[in-house]
């Protein structure tokens, strides 16, 4: 669990890091240090109100962590670039920042509400399935509610303060490579989809049902093959065996284990099973006729096992 999450703050200080130098590059240093800002209050925000309903930081909670890093910035980025623009139209910081944010308030609320309602049925997915993945789901759904009550409130304070522009100010040139994208090809392309709206139709379809025909060879599971060099041994007595004859038959299987020298260590319970560690399995509730030893190799390699 502490790896998780040294991994995780590891790639919150890379993605502050990175989203800062493409603002900076794009926008300038004021706006970077206003988005910036935008990313680590809405994770602190969402991870409260994750505790309060219950489900606390955790694995699953961490990764709907990661998933709304790479989300909650879209946000403070669209309402900071918005008040940029006005502010060069000489307006007043105060003005520009209620003008740009109020223009493309009902657009970012309508983005960011579309991809909370996405994650809402995972929310309510039944069995024990549901109980596992919850914790993502909702820790999505109130980081990004933070994330979005800061880009309508706290980003448009800060822009007013921070952000200034001065008449014949110099611009960078990542920001002159950008203006000649947006003025050259991009609006070439652009006037062309307008002209032919049918072609790119089309075009978009034979994309989808391209993509359809796919699926097919896409293969399914709830995780991800994740080969590692253990293994669980199961044990199973004749029906009203006692724990001392399971208890046997273990010693007799350890025996065997104590002889191979690719065998790391193990572990073996009898009575019950082994704490969960795949999730796919679910341990046995107690009985006196079951045992079950978990083994660890030292070559991560299986394939040396399996020929045994």
């Amino acid at each position: 669990m502490e790896a998780r999450v040294n991994g995780f703050l590891s790639n919150l200080g890379q993605g502050v890091l990175l989203v800062g130098i493409v603002v900076l590059l794009s926008v300038g240093l004021r706006a970077s240090i206003i988005v910036m800002l935008a990313i680590p209050l809405p994770l602190i925000i969402g991870i409260g109100f994750v505790d309060k309903a219950g489900f606390g930081l955790q694995q699953m909670s961490i990764v709907g962590l990661v998933i709304a890093l790479g989300l909650l910035v879209d946000n403070a980025i669209v309402v900071t670039e918005n008040v940029s623009r006005f502010l060069k139209k000489g307006r007043s910081q105060v003005d520009t920042a209620m003008e740009g944010t109020s223009q493309i308030g009902w657009a970012i609320v309508s983005s960011t509400v579309t991809t909370v309602l996405a994650f809402i049925p995972i929310i309510f997915m039944p069995d024990e399935t549901g109980d596992f993945i919850r914790g993502m789901p909702v820790t999505v759904v109130f980081t990004l509610s933070a994330s979005l009550l800061l880009a309508l409130t706290l980003t448009p304070y800060l822009s007013s303060r921070i952000l200034k522009y001065k008449e014949g100010q110099r611009i960078s040139p990542v920001q002159h490579l950008l203006n000649w994208v947006i003025e050259k090809p991009y609006r070439a392309t652009l006037r062309i989809a307008l002209r032919l709206p049918w072609m790119i139709v089309v075009f978009a379809l034979i994309t989808f049902a391209g993509s359809l025909a796919l699926f097919p060879l896409v293969g399914i599971s709830f995780f991800p093959k994740a080969e590692k060099p253990q293994f669980y041994i199961n044990i199973t007595t004749p029906n009203g065996s006692s724990l001392d004859k399971t208890d046997h038959v273990v010693q007799v299987v350890e025996a065997e284990l104590a002889k191979m020298d690719e065998i790391k260590h193990w572990s073996a319970n009898i009575g019950r099973s082994n704490p969960r560690i795949y999730y796919g399995l679910i341990p046995k509730h107690k009985t006196p006729t079951h045992a079950q030893i978990f083994v660890e190799l030292k070559n991560r390699k299986l394939e040396q096992w399996h020929r045994r």
